[in-house]
């Protein structure tokens, strides 16, 4: 059966079926590299089909083939970046492959066409120009007015930095020198920058004008592109999420005023809906913080458990992870998982106090352990956009709830909606 739904390219069931009946983690695993290969041979080789691909890759347990389809594509930051996360081992061996390589382009180049040797040429200084130089063929570009050159060094000054680990400062680049975003380059880079932020790698927490510097760009993008673009709906995902952080960073410095916890526990229970984008066992344990801070202790206690069972799944490094409590929810259960688990600097015991908490209120008989439903929707899960009868709500622009057409506040037709209830809670605070 697993080879039927390979052979018809249906990887999602061909991996259910290795889950569920196979159980051998070789088949896993083969499932999950056929299904790399043909996104990136499929669908080609934006960052995003990478950054899926490599996840995939990494589930399956296949690190070298990652470093290596990013060998393969000269992309030797990416390539080094993976081995350093997954596979020190594989450093000394990728960097002595990046300088052989950069060694065949150089005897390549005297024997190749002048064009050719001109873009040699342009790839061995961008390799090797240091910021300040970028910044000086920056300012040489805009004395002389050259558009194009600004839009290229700029693009080149943000790329060095992205692989200095630094988005904030590549994003500031992009910012200032906006008119670099129409550049199909500019695309791959923005949704790499986006994907390492909503990673939260090291448990970085990013501060309110790193989010505003993505969604001030981003939104750039999507005005300025053409409409030859068809994957624009990853980077309107990338916006909205951006847009939560930054209303998460506002509530959070309100906490204390009415209204203000119920908004953020609402923000943070709506972000688990893209968990396929961002931390998972971090959203996890936030949104059931939120939740017990709100009593929602039925809540607090279904989002604390599966967070259990996330670091069991990160510890373990097994990657079947129970997803029951979710099965009627748009929760994704196919999600990437990080290193290691979340942890807070200031909180080292924060794991055992949230084992404590789970064992104390199990033993609640006046506790159910259950998501709250909608009874308005047929008891549909509170927070899922998809109703019973498969139609799709909008998400409310101030919670990311789903919006129901009695308490519509509508922003702009059939794209941005609101509560009103809640978007005049949000007035009242921010006039705070």
């Amino acid at each position: 059966a697993v080879l039927m739904y390979l052979h018809n390219q249906d990887f999602e069931k061909a991996l259910k079926v290795a889950e569920s009946h196979v159980k051998d983690e070789s088949v896993i695993s083969d499932v999950l590299v056929a299904q790399a290969k043909n996104l990136v041979e499929v669908n080609g080789h934006s960052m995003d089909n990478l950054s899926k691909a490599e996840s995939l890759l990494l589930r399956a347990g296949r690190i070298e083939l990652a470093v290596k389809m990013y060998k393969e594509l000269g992309m030797w930051d990416e390539a080094i970046r993976v081995c350093e996360q997954y596979s020190p081992a594989l450093i000394d061996s990728v960097k002595r492959d990046m300088i052989l390589s950069n060694r065949s382009d150089a005897s390549c180049s005297s024997k190749a066409p002048a064009q050719t040797r001109s873009l040699l040429k342009s790839r061995k200084i961008n390799n090797s120009t240091n910021i300040q130089d970028i910044q000086a063929e920056i300012e040489a570009a805009e004395l002389a007015g050259d558009r194009e050159g600004i839009m290229k060094n700029s693009l080149l000054m943000a790329s060095r930095y992205v692989a200095k680990k630094s988005c904030e400062d590549a994003l500031k680049v992009m910012k200032k020198y906006s008119s670099c975003l129409v550049l199909n380059e500019a695309r791959a880079l923005l949704s790499r920058i986006a994907s390492n932020l909503f990673a939260f790698e090291d448990n970085y927490e990013p501060d309110i004008s790193v989010w505003q510097h993505l969604r001030d760009c981003l939104l750039q993008l999507i005005t300025s592109s053409s409409e030859n673009h068809t994957n624009d709906s990853i980077f309107e995902k990338y916006l909205l999420l951006s847009h939560f952080f930054i209303l998460k960073n506002i509530l959070t410095n309100l906490i204390n005023h009415p209204g203000a916890k119920e908004l953020l526990m609402k923000i943070s229970i709506s972000l688990l809906r893209y968990t396929d984008i961002i931390r998972v066992d971090k959203a996890f344990y936030e949104a059931g913080k939120i939740a017990k801070e709100n009593l929602k202790l039925d809540f607090a206690f279904v989002l604390w458990n599966h967070f259990l069972d996330l670091i069991d799944a990160i510890e373990e490094g097994d990657l079947s992870v129970d997803h029951s409590d979710f099965e009627a929810t748009d929760i994704p259960f196919k999600v990437p998982l990080p290193s290691q688990p979340f942890c807070i600097e200031s909180e080292p015991d924060l794991i055992e106090n949230v084992k404590s908490w789970i064992l104390q209120i199990s033993m609640d008989s006046n506790i159910y352990h259950t998501l709250p439903v909608d009874t308005s929707r047929e008891n549909v899960y509170e927070a899922s956009l998809i109703n019973n009868d498969g139609t799709v709500c909008l998400p409310c622009l101030v919670t990311g709830y789903p919006v129901t057409s009695s308490k519509m506040l509508e922003l702009r037709p059939g794209k941005y909606a609101a509560n009103r209830d809640d978007w005049n809670k949000l007035l009242i605070l921010v006039k705070v």
